[in-house]
């Protein structure tokens, strides 16, 4: 009989309790299996089975060295892949000041996960002397 209330059975559920958690059990294995297996979007490559390691830089713009740099961060696509830039500028009487924060990927395999810009400078300049561009 019915009190007026709408489905008499609607606080029971047609589902037991060991079932319920049978299938949360299930579930939670799936996704388990999808995340075990799930690689880091960015850091690898699967066209060129590539590591990608993000690295920042700040450059002044106004030095011959940084100027280099970030012309060698454009130029080299083998190495580098570029993110973003951020510049600035601050202009005084005698001179302007320009800055550049750049954001980009460092191209190649076993690259180490923090490198530091002294270290990849020196790379550069040692590539450089190899194709005889520096």
């Amino acid at each position: 009989m019915s009190d007026g209330r709408g489905n008499d059975h609607a606080d029971k559920s047609r589902l037991t309790t060991a079932m319920a958690s049978r299938v949360l059990d299930g579930v939670t294995q799936k996704i388990n299996k999808i995340v075990d297996r799930a690689v880091p979007l960015g850091l690898v490559d699967p066209k060129a089975s590539l590591t990608k390691r993000r690295r920042c830089e700040l450059l002044d713009l106004s030095t011959e060295h940084d100027s280099a740099r970030w012309q060698i961060i454009h130029n080299d696509v083998e190495r580098y892949e570029v993110i973003s830039e951020k510049y600035s500028m601050i202009r005084a009487d005698d001179f302007v000041d320009y800055k550049c924060l750049i954001v980009y990927n460092e191209l190649g395999d076993n690259l180490p996960l923090v490198r530091t810009g002294k270290s990849l400078r020196q790379d550069d300049d040692a590539r450089m002397k190899e194709i005889g561009g520096g």
